[in-house]
């Protein structure tokens, strides 16, 4: 099992940071990768806030805030293996 980021490594994302999606996992089995496009967006008068905007490949944003920080890890997921093809003869 992965663990999650929590909100103080989420505040240390430096820009071209890899953070991986748990859970989700592209057509060859390894995990979705994202990079850190910004540095975290912090507010002073509420510390357990956080936004960090991440890309991936080209055309795909997402925003990485204090409520989806289970759904994202630092440490990239074991990749599953796909299901042999079988061919009918």
């Amino acid at each position: 099992m992965v663990e999650h980021i929590q909100l103080w490594q989420a505040k240390n994302l430096k820009v071209g940071d890899t953070v991986y999606a748990i859970g989700y996992f592209n057509n060859d089995g390894t995990a979705q990768r994202f990079k850190v496009q910004g540095k975290p967006k912090l507010w002073k008068r509420n510390a357990e806030r956080v936004e960090v905007t991440l890309k991936r490949g080209l055309k795909e944003y997402v925003t990485l805030t204090e409520l989806c920080l289970d759904e994202f890890s630092l440490i990239a997921p074991e990749p599953i293996e796909k299901p042999k093809r079988c061919r009918n003869v």
